[in-house]
């Protein structure tokens, strides 16, 4: 089960034309939710806004993202779940360019919570080192963008 909130409202779709959609041109936050508390909120925002800050995305203000999150919990009665915040550039025209006078598309998605996660704790997990490299572009260091 899922529910997602676009720009505040229950929907299940974007415009084609939104450049996460065409460009990765966004960013994202993961939190988990217990007892209907997202954890590390305000720690998430603020990686949130730096990153908008950085990619040059307007930010819609922490309150606006604190909203969404609230009403996605009341509407789901979910209290154990976890949260997935995506800010996009939104919707532009074809090609690179963008117009940062137009709005941004936020989205607000909660998510049962994985049952394998809790037999982690148990069980253990299994781990190793990855070969492929990360990306050495500075300007998306430390951001949780789209195409990571």
């Amino acid at each position: 089960m899922s529910y997602t909130l676009i720009n505040g409202i229950n929907a299940a779709h974007i415009p084609v034309n939104d450049r996460g959609l065409h460009y990765g041109d966004g960013l994202f936050e993961t939190i988990a939710c217990n007892n209907a508390k997202p954890q590390f909120l305000s720690q998430h925002l603020e990686r949130m806004q730096q990153g908008a800050a950085q990619l040059q995305i307007t930010f819609p203000g922490k309150q606006v993202f604190h909203h969404d999150i609230h009403a996605a919990l009341a509407a789901t009665g979910l209290s154990r779940c976890v949260i997935k915040l995506i800010l996009t550039r939104g919707q532009g025209k074809r090609g690179y360019a963008h117009d940062n006078n137009l709005p941004p598309t936020r989205i607000c998605q909660l998510s049962e919570w994985p049952q394998h996660v809790d037999s982690w704790k148990q069980d253990g997990i299994k781990a190793k080192f990855c070969n492929t490299p990360a990306s050495t572009n500075s300007r998306l260091a430390g951001i949780k963008h789209l195409n990571r």
